[in-house]
């Protein structure tokens, strides 16, 4: 892993109350996960079981996060006789400040190598990574080489449940883009399954 970037593993890790901050600083509040479920995540994740899992990876500088990358490994389609397919979704990756696009770029790499690992050790392919994107970031995430999803009509779901399974946020409406994970091959039939299993499991269709 390059020098300045860094994967935050533990629930419990130093840096996680100032990757917080982070998210909070750069996104509006109905898009951040509550801090108790990421951190239940990470641990989740490390116990090896997780059917999701998530990474975080972020950049510093002078010991100040300029950048962050997190998402998880969700499997979308399970083939009988061939590999299953997963796909790398990418949560968050805001850059602190104009001018650190690069830094974005470089901590989704990163993210795509570690999840894109998880998915081999579970004899999963992962040709694709996919974020939720808010249409005055969209053209950032194309620099990066995203594209946007035409004709998916994607709502985020709530990201918070009471106990006894009620919302606690509204469902947000969200553009996805998606782009090939670099160095991996996305042939025409993977990407027909996977357009179809996006639909089938993150719209309904």
């Amino acid at each position: 892993m390059p020098e300045n970037l860094i994967r935050i593993r533990e629930p419990n890790d130093k840096r996680f109350p100032k990757f917080y901050e982070f998210l909070k600083r750069n996104y509006v509040a109905s898009l951040v996960d509550p801090e108790r479920i990421i951190r239940q995540e990470l641990g989740e994740t490390n116990d090896g079981n997780y059917k999701t899992p998530h990474a975080i990876v972020v950049a510093e500088d002078k010991g100040r996060i300029v950048a962050a990358a997190s998402g998880n490994l969700l499997p979308i389609d399970y083939q009988r006789g061939g590999r299953d397919i997963g796909i790398v979704f990418l949560s968050y990756l805001p850059p602190e400040i104009k001018g650190n696009e690069q830094q974005v770029g470089r901590a989704v790499g990163e993210l795509e190598r570690i999840l894109a690992g998880f998915a081999s050790k579970r004899d999963m392919v992962a040709p694709v990574t996919i974020l939720e994107a808010e249409p005055d970031k969209v053209g950032f995430y194309e620099a990066l080489g995203f594209k946007t999803l035409q004709g998916v009509n994607y709502h985020q779901p709530p990201l918070d449940w009471s106990e006894d399974g009620r919302a606690l946020s509204k469902p947000e409406h969200l553009l996805l883009m998606a782009k090939p994970i670099e160095g991996r091959a996305y042939e025409a039939d993977v990407a027909r399954k996977e357009e179809a299993a996006l639909r089938r499991g993150l719209v309904g269709k």
